[in-house]
């Protein structure tokens, strides 16, 4: 039943790509949403080199197309997918830019910013870097959530959250499956 729902979501977004392309063009900004759902939805499945082809399909055009989107949860993403794939550099590179991307949107405060340092934290860990680095990560990661949070949530523009409800749409059949864990963003995708 959960591998129909996968696949489900894979024809649906496969759809929405295709008449985006038709309609609008390959350079269209709402196939980032989509080939990032389809990225989501191989990472669910386990399929990690596919959701890579995914995101880079999605940030080839991020890159090729004026928009106000920001690219830092596709790198996030791609990132975790790496990890997964233990492709420890390449992950190190996505959450790196991850995070260059939500400081220059947000500054040096906020929630995913802190989770990119977590994950890079947790990556040094696993390749057994000096102690040190990974509390300086750590410690990072912390300083990034010192800010009053309802305050942080009236600096989010409505941009990004029409983004995030266009996102979460295209996750309806991923919802069923995994209504705790609708965000890659998790670090829970570790362990």
């Amino acid at each position: 039943n959960g591998l129909k729902q996968y696949d489900k979501a894979i024809k649906s977004v496969n759809k929405s790509i295709e008449i985006l392309n038709k309609q609008f063009g390959e350079t269209h900004y709402n196939l980032i949403s989509s080939f990032t759902v389809q990225g989501n939805t191989h990472f669910f499945m386990g399929n990690y080199e596919n959701s890579v082809k995914s995101y880079n399909k999605a940030l080839d055009i991020f890159d090729r197309t004026e928009t106000d989107l920001n690219s830092y949860d596709i790198y996030m993403n791609r990132g975790n997918a790496y990890v997964k794939m233990e492709e420890f550099q390449e992950a190190i590179k996505n959450y790196s830019y991850a995070i260059d991307n939500l400081k220059d949107r947000y500054g040096n405060i906020h929630p995913t910013l802190a989770n990119c340092y977590y994950n890079l934290a947790h990556i040094y860990e696993l390749q057994e870097e000096e102690h040190d680095l990974v509390i300086e990560t750590l410690q990072e990661a912390k300083k990034c959530l010192n800010y009053e949070g309802i305050e942080l949530l009236n600096r989010v523009n409505s941009l990004d959250i029409l983004i995030d409800v266009l996102i979460y749409n295209g996750l309806t059949y991923l919802n069923i499956l995994n209504r705790d864990t609708i965000s890659l963003y998790s670090s829970n995708h570790f362990e």
